[in-house]
């Protein structure tokens, strides 16, 4: 499938080594941490390139994960002062051909469709999509759940959809989180939005495993594995 355009809205990687209350002794040691998880991107954006020559993408940003790579080097005068330290040059994006848009990517340009990380985690699949459609106030497409969704509100303006696209993480049952044991409840697939003059049709599709857990999925009647 070749799409016109592909937007990437995070995270690129968990950068998991990195943390919201950094202290000045581990700045080195985390930053060497997040080069070796690095190491699982480059490829990635390579093959991504390969397969879609003619397309153009898009990496938005998000304040968690790869944005605390922007906290920690805010630690350090010398990384503050070296390019190298940013989201879109830590990822090499402009390597690949690949646009950065800091938090919030507006494909049309007026508004009226937003795509964005999202800020919200609400435990079911299509809550965080209501609750970011209640403070944007116009269609938006969120990543940060891993959830797959689409919702809609009507307004006495007129009817509006949030879309929650998955993610490609890694697949398994459960994971912890501040020790506790809790079910993967995660969802793989990507959100379609086809644009035509001011209007625009969204679904989300999932991703499905075959019994060798190899990854398709179905877009009309056609199947792409």
């Amino acid at each position: 499938y070749q799409p016109d355009e592909l937007v990437l809205n995070g995270n690129i990687n968990d950068c998991g080594a990195f943390s919201t209350h950094p202290k000045m002794r581990e700045v080195a040691q985390v930053f060497r941490t997040a080069k070796q998880e690095r190491e699982y991107w480059l490829p990635i954006a390579e093959l991504l390139r390969d397969t879609l020559p003619n397309t153009k993408i898009t990496y938005v940003g998000s304040q968690c994960h790869e944005g605390w790579i922007d906290k920690w080097t805010s630690l350090s005068p010398i990384l503050t002062e070296d390019d190298n330290y940013t989201i879109q040059n830590w990822f090499k994006l402009e390597e690949f051909g690949i646009d950065f848009v800091r938090e919030v990517y507006d494909p049309l340009g007026d508004g009226t469709f937003l795509i964005t990380h999202g800020t919200i985690a609400r435990g079911k699949s299509g809550a965080s999509a209501h609750a970011e459609l209640d403070m944007s106030g116009t269609n938006v497409c969120i990543a940060h759940t891993h959830k797959l969704s689409q919702v809609y509100k009507t307004t006495a303006v007129g009817e509006y959809t949030a879309l929650e696209c998955g993610c490609m993480c890694q697949r398994q049952p459960w994971y912890y989180l501040k020790g506790k044991r809790l079910l993967m409840d995660w969802q793989q697939g990507f959100a379609l939005v086809n644009f035509k003059d001011n209007s625009f049709s969204a679904q989300c599709i999932p991703i499905i495993r075959d019994g060798d857990d190899k990854p398709y999925f179905w877009i009309g009647k056609d199947r792409y594995k």
